[in-house]
């Protein structure tokens, strides 16, 4: 689904309303200029790794506290294609962004589903792009 408005006129009500409605999986991510294809997989906080780097003593095992796994946290495709593996990488991680809500008794359909609801890859999600349009006159 991918809505398009002006700043609050509904646009992430409607979104949570059809996912639940629908008994599907409600990821949203709002999307600007800014927002690049990467971000609707994972981001990375270099920020924080980088601060971690700087609080390391001597004896302190380098490589794993700048495991670059421990500052990734899933975007919205990855959190609606695999649920249960962005939840394992968002569980161990230092960077951890908000959590997207599952449905009471949803379930993951396995991959190569019945075609029902989830196609050929056995997809049930409602991934959700809102786009706020921002009046840049003056």
């Amino acid at each position: 689904m991918l809505l398009r408005g002006e700043p609050g006129t509904g646009k992430s009500q409607l979104a949570h309303a059809a996912a639940v409605a629908l008994n599907r999986l409600f990821v949203y991510e709002v999307v600007n200029a800014h927002t690049e294809g990467q971000d609707l997989l994972w981001k990375f906080d270099a920020v924080s790794r980088l601060a971690e780097a700087q609080t390391i003593k001597a004896g302190d095992d380098k490589k794993a506290l700048l495991d670059t796994k421990l500052f990734i946290s899933p975007g919205v495709l990855w959190w609606a294609l695999d649920w249960d593996n962005a939840c394992e990488v968002y569980d161990k991680s230092h960077y951890q962004l908000s959590l997207p809500e599952k449905p009471e008794n949803w379930q993951q359909p396995l991959p190569g589903g019945n075609g029902k609801d989830g196609g050929q890859y056995g997809i049930n999600l409602a991934a959700i792009f809102l786009l706020s349009t921002v009046s840049t006159a003056t």
